[in-house]
């Protein structure tokens, strides 16, 4: 797994087109403090083939999960949020330009840490 850099955090959301239509896999909470979250999203570097992203939160301050049961459900139109402020990284579903509004979001994570790996796309 590679660190996120929050300094490219921009490139890589850009990358990805903010995860707008992508899809959530599954979130498996590893530990109270560890949150691994898998999604598939079309990648601008691979003319747009869909590829798989592991996304691992350590050292989880809070969050709010959906059931893996319903994630299938969940509205991607917006795609996803990653800000990084004041040390933490927070993780939305949904378009959100400040870390104000993550306990709005149907689903968030809060963490000190987060790496990333590209996979297979689970479509």
């Amino acid at each position: 797994m590679k660190p996120l850099i929050y300094t490219a955090l921009e490139d890589f959301l850009y990358r990805f087109e903010h995860f707008a239509n992508s899809e959530l896999n599954e979130i498996d909470v590893i530990t109270p403090t560890s949150i691994k979250l898998m999604v598939s999203a079309q990648d601008r570097q691979r003319a747009f083939d869909w590829i798989g992203l592991d996304f691992l939160f350590e050292e989880v301050v809070e969050a709010h999960l959906v059931d893996n049961e319903k994630l299938k459900h969940v509205d991607m139109d917006d795609g996803l949020t990653i800000i990084h402020e004041n040390g933490l990284f927070y993780f939305m579903i949904g378009d959100y330009k400040t870390a104000n509004g993550t306990k709005d979001a149907l689903c968030y994570i809060i963490s000190k840490s987060l790496k990333y790996q590209e996979a297979e796309a689970r479509l």
